[in-house]
């Protein structure tokens, strides 16, 4: 019953989270065009987590014609709200992805976090040589001396 439900499913991705908004907000405006199952905004690095500001995003409804209908009809569709809301003047950025589910994401995300460490033990492999040569030499002066 699981399968079903996920293959059903269809997931939007939001390339720019519009600014101040979190999860609970971007769950509130898009909820009223149907059920969403789950929601990932990825963190900009550049911002620290008391001023938690997003960079992209992820939207899971849980029927996928509400996902392609919701893409078609509020891409590049001003955000709107009352004039005093912080996103009146900003856009939605939608995109729905085809053939695009949830389990690929975490894939794509544990990738990414693997990636990133790999290359952190190279640069420390790096560092450690370069230390060790250094003190090989000052080492080398000293018993030249």
């Amino acid at each position: 019953k699981a399968k079903t439900k996920e293959k059903k499913s269809g997931v939007i991705y939001l390339s720019r989270v519009p600014t101040c908004m979190n999860v609970k907000q971007v769950c509130e405006m898009l909820s009223q065009y149907g059920a969403i199952g789950r929601v990932f905004l990825k963190p900009d690095v550049k911002y620290n987590k008391k001023n938690r500001v997003f960079e992209e995003g992820w939207i899971e409804f849980e029927r996928k014609k509400v996902a392609k209908l919701v893409a078609f009809t509020l891409n590049n569709k001003p955000i709107g709200g009352k004039r005093r809301s912080p996103w009146f003047h900003e856009l939605w950025n939608l995109k729905y992805l085809k053939g695009f589910k949830w389990t690929h994401l975490n894939e794509k995300l544990t990738y990414e976090r693997a990636v990133r460490k790999q290359k952190l033990k190279l640069e420390i492999s790096k560092a450690k040589k370069e230390t060790d040569k250094f003190a090989a030499k000052v080492e080398k002066q000293r018993k030249s001396k």
